[in-house]
């Protein structure tokens, strides 16, 4: 049998509970990581998605207003190999908080929402959201005409004026 005796002056004790501190505060930030940010105010805003109306209240953060129900909800399969332009598609899922290759080859749910005040474009704007495994791991706005744009969530500081 071993007995370990120590002592430690006030300052190791501080230490010490400054250390706890710090990593249990690290937790919390890696656990919460998975939260965005609205555009109008910087408050974190859950991508928990549990119903469709929960998809409808995640682009509300952003300043989105959308049709009542969604206009289309389909699965789609995250590819393997992403070529050029799913590349360039998940650059700005990456600049928005999320990383569709984390989800490589996985099937999700995109529900689409008309979007009812995009500045200037009054109809065929939508807005796509990824979900997989309740909660949003990617999406964008865009316009379904032929010459159309595409963005993340937040809303471009132009729009707002």
């Amino acid at each position: 049998m071993f007995i370990v005796s120590m002592k430690m002056s006030r300052k190791k004790i501080v230490a010490c509970i400054t250390g706890v501190v710090a990593v249990v505060a690290a937790v919390v930030v890696l656990t919460v990581s998975g939260l965005g940010k609205t555009a109008e105010t910087g408050e974190r805003v859950s991508n928990v998605i549990k119903e469709t109306s929960d998809v409808a209240a995640f682009l509300k953060n952003f300043g989105w207003e959308t049709s009542s129900e969604p206009c289309e909800m389909e699965d789609v399969m995250i590819p393997t190999e992403f070529n050029d332009v799913y590349t360039q598609y998940n650059e700005m899922q990456k600049q928005q908080g999320f990383n569709l290759e984390e989800y490589r080859g996985e099937c999700a749910k995109r529900i689409a929402y008309e979007v009812t005040n995009y500045p200037g474009q009054e109809e065929n704007v939508r807005a796509n959201v990824l979900v997989y495994d309740g909660k949003v791991i990617g999406g964008d706005i865009c316009s379904i005409e032929s010459d159309g744009f595409i963005q993340g969530f937040e809303r471009a500081e132009e729009q707002d004026t």
